[in-house]
């Protein structure tokens, strides 16, 4: 049901036929060189780094106080608080693939090296420009006080019948990503579907910080609000007036891997595997088991995420529901090193 928003680090872009600001990683304050030859940097929001970096100038429109280094990855299997930047505003573009997509979520095990390559075409390609948005200006902002920002995270329904464009609200801490619900991004449709607002109580914990290989953590929330949902071409609010208890979710999470993954814009060198089983139940019943892999490195958070079929029984699936991954980042400054 839940997978982690999709965040990458700000650059500079090269432009025509400058000269290259760097050709290998030692060559940027920020550790990152980027293929086009111009240097990593970050900016917007944050990072909750004790060391900020100095300014850099730069020539895209912003001011150099707007570029500053507030991330230097070091690939050390361990991903703390300061090494990831969750900017607020900044679109970037994912390929997403749906329906029955063929998968291998263990990877290819190549000179010592576990790989996972999503870099192909998979079923039901699509593009989607993911964005982390501030509450101030959304409908629900003001039920989720002390939230850091909401963001579409699936083109897929979160239970049967239920709407596809639901946004999920997450708190950002020094220890952890908290997932404190989901909401309609419009309060009135224009099609006429009623909108959902969930809250959990107490929040989630997606991501427990530090990451280092072998974590594993649960969390227990009790969801209530209410729902959109959709039976025969009609839809319906659920319950129709008040809100309500609507059941609970429970998460397994454990971070269970490390290696390299492919996307269509990139290759990460480093990543960890974070493997998350979210049950919903009613009452003491599970109602749905989703199991998700989401891929987290240095300075990026999570760069792409694998979500399994309904009620999936093996942990390591060959079908899943969604692939989000790492497409494109033309036109929003932000590159991949």
């Amino acid at each position: 049901m839940i997978r982690y928003s999709l965040l990458l680090l700000l650059s500079v872009s090269a432009c025509g036929s400058q000269t290259p600001a760097c050709r290998i990683n030692a060559d940027c304050a920020s550790g990152l060189c980027n293929p086009n030859g111009s240097c990593a940097l970050h900016s917007g929001g944050d990072s909750g780094a004790g060391d900020q970096g100095t300014p850099i100038d730069t020539d895209d429109g912003r001011s150099p106080g707007d570029a500053t280094v507030m991330c230097r990855p070091n690939n050390d299997q361990v991903i703390s608080r300061d090494e990831l930047v969750f900017p607020i505003g900044y679109p970037v573009k994912f390929r997403v693939a749906s329906g029955d997509v063929p998968v291998q979520t263990a990877g290819v095990v190549t000179d010592g090296t576990t790989v996972w390559d999503l870099s192909g075409t998979l079923p039901n390609d699509h593009d989607y420009m993911a964005e982390n948005v501030a509450l101030g200006g959304l409908w629900f902002g003001a039920d989720f006080t002390g939230a850091t920002f909401a963001s579409r995270t699936s083109d897929v329904a979160p239970y049967d019948g239920g709407p596809t464009d639901l946004m999920t609200i997450a708190e950002i801490t020094d220890s952890a990503m908290l997932l404190r619900g989901v909401a309609s991004p419009v309060e009135t449709d224009p099609d006429g579907v009623p909108n959902t607002e969930i809250t959990y109580d107490p929040p989630a914990t997606a991501m427990a910080l530090p990451l280092t290989l072998g974590a594993s953590w649960t969390s227990d929330a009790n969801a209530t609000g209410h729902m959109a949902y959709e039976s025969y071409g009609i839809w319906y609010r659920v319950p129709t007036m008040l809100d309500t208890y609507l059941g609970t979710i429970h998460l397994d999470v454990k971070v269970d891997g490390i290696g390299r993954l492919v996307t269509p814009y990139g290759t990460f060198p480093s990543v960890m595997r974070v493997s998350t089983t979210a049950t919903q139940s009613l009452m003491g019943v599970p109602m749905s088991i989703v199991r998700s892999k989401a891929f987290v490195t240095d300075c990026f958070d999570t760069v792409a995420t694998v979500r399994s079929q309904a009620n999936e029984t093996n942990d390591e699936f060959a079908s899943a529901a969604e692939v989000w991954r790492l497409a494109d980042v033309t036109g929003s400054g932000l590159e991949v090193p």
